[in-house]
């Protein structure tokens, strides 16, 4: 009896040395992961004070989702509902900050698995209003820029204004099924083939110089057409939604916008800085 109490009594230690052993190993991990995060997010941050966008003229707004300025800082924690994303232009005070009042369309603060660090996340009807006028109107020249991924097969609209009419509109949007992505001025497009791939972070960079629009993929050149003589309107200025169902179903991580096209050092420049903080290999 006394043999098998004794026996019984050491596997019991056994037992709980394994399991504190384990507990430590776990914390170390977890810590270390935490750490790992914290040296992301830190670098990311000193990526985007340095990055070439502010340096840029004819900057008009400037959404990212690293800085500590993006968001209020109450509602900076993984799945937290985002009422509003800020402009971060460092180069006007007339701010072009977004807003969503309403819970069901709040989109989230989410940690991107790829890069471990903060992005929006967007789901169901989720999207941000900006104020009119943010996307360039009439038949201004532009070049936007964003950084974003889809998580199915939709008709995810990423950014747009206008009334969605006539040769009245300016809007952004994935059809992954079909490999493809749209500048669209609802009666004008611009289709870029093997563009978009679903669950991938990608730069996707458009040019419109009153003659003629481009767009870019990670830097690399998919496509052009002629164009001239748009009439959007200034209304309607949304993230994350665009023609009538067509809402983002993914995470959009930044959104670049100016008023002119830019000259191709520059956009290159903007798409170097985009491609080392997202992790994104850009030609």
């Amino acid at each position: 009896m006394f043999k098998i109490n004794k026996v019984k009594a050491f596997s019991l230690i056994e037992l709980s040395i394994v399991i504190l052993i384990i507990g430590i190993l776990v914390a170390g991990v977890t810590q270390s992961s935490r750490l790992i995060n914290q040296m992301r997010l830190a670098s990311a941050r000193s990526l985007t004070f340095s990055s070439p966008v502010p340096a840029t003229p004819n900057l008009i707004a400037w959404y990212e989702s690293v800085s500590d300025k993006s968001f209020e800082e109450s509602q900076m924690s993984d799945q937290a509902l985002l009422s509003s994303w800020y402009d971060i232009n460092p180069t006007t005070t007339d701010k072009k900050n977004s807003f969503q009042s309403t819970d069901l369309n709040k989109p989230q603060y989410s940690i991107d698995s790829s890069s471990g660090l903060p992005v929006v996340k967007f789901v169901d009807q989720d999207f941000f209003i900006m104020p009119d006028g943010t996307i360039p109107f009439g038949n201004a020249p532009y070049t936007i820029i964003f950084v974003s991924k889809t998580n199915a097969f939709c008709v995810c609209g990423v950014l747009g204004s206008g009334i969605y009419l006539n040769n009245q509109s300016n809007a952004f949007r994935y059809d992954p099924t079909a490999g493809l992505f749209y500048n669209y001025w609802f009666g004008v497009d611009l289709a870029l083939s093997n563009a978009s791939l679903r669950d991938k972070m990608q730069i996707f960079t458009f040019t419109y110089n009153l003659s003629l629009r481009e767009g870019f993929v990670d830097g690399v050149f998919k496509g052009r057409i002629a164009s001239s003589n748009r009439a959007s309107s200034s209304t309607n200025n949304r993230i994350g939604y665009t023609f009538t169902s067509e809402y983002m179903n993914g995470i959009i991580a930044e959104i670049i916008i100016f008023d002119r096209a830019l000259k191709t050092d520059e956009r290159k420049a903007i798409e170097s800085y985009l491609g080392k903080k997202w992790r994104i290999f850009v030609q």
